[in-house]
């Protein structure tokens, strides 16, 4: 299967699952995916503002828009514009079926939807940007937690201690 159309088949199952769910969501679930659960998505993550980014996801949320699967409508939030995303009503054709794809990585996909799709900005920020630094970085807590505070000062040792004790907790760093 071509990887492009796999993550465009993921994308859209993400948005079809969730019915509403922000773009920074949906980019923290697919790098989350890819980096944790090891699902070959293929982006190219690197640090941006707000924690992991994959350029390449952009550019498929408006191949998904320009084919009518998803609607994906600008939205101010607080001095900052995000992006909500919704399924479109008459959803347009891949060409190529990517089901085994989606059905190998349900699983997956459907446990990180439900823990972090409602999440806010800044939570989605911490907590991708600890196992950033936790998968390519740092497996000690406490050299972690200095590197994160380093990248993400704006976050306290406390408040990363305790996501990163959460995500020790849920199993997602291991």
């Amino acid at each position: 299967m071509n990887d492009f159309y796999n993550r465009l088949k993921v994308i859209d199952y993400i948005v079809k699952k969730k019915q509403k769910i922000y773009k920074t969501a949906l980019v923290k679930i697919l790098f989350v995916a890819q980096e944790l659960y090891n699902v070959p998505l293929k982006y190219r993550f690197g640090l941006h503002i707000y924690g992991p980014y994959a350029p390449e996801i952009s550019s498929e949320i408006i191949y998904l828009g320009q084919n009518k699967n998803i609607y994906s409508t600008p939205i101010n939030i607080k001095n900052y514009v995000s992006y909500e995303l919704s399924p479109a009503e008459q959803a347009g054709d891949f060409p190529e079926d990517n089901q085994d794809f989606i059905n190998t990585h349900k699983n997956t996909i459907d446990k990180l939807v439900d823990y972090m799709a409602d999440m806010s900005v800044k939570e989605l920020e911490l907590i991708s940007t600890i196992i950033f630094v936790w998968s390519r970085f740092y497996k000690d807590k406490e050299l972690l937690i200095k590197k994160v505070n380093e990248i993400k000062p704006h976050f306290n040792e406390d408040k990363i201690l305790e996501k990163y004790s959460e995500l020790l907790a849920k199993e997602f760093l291991s």
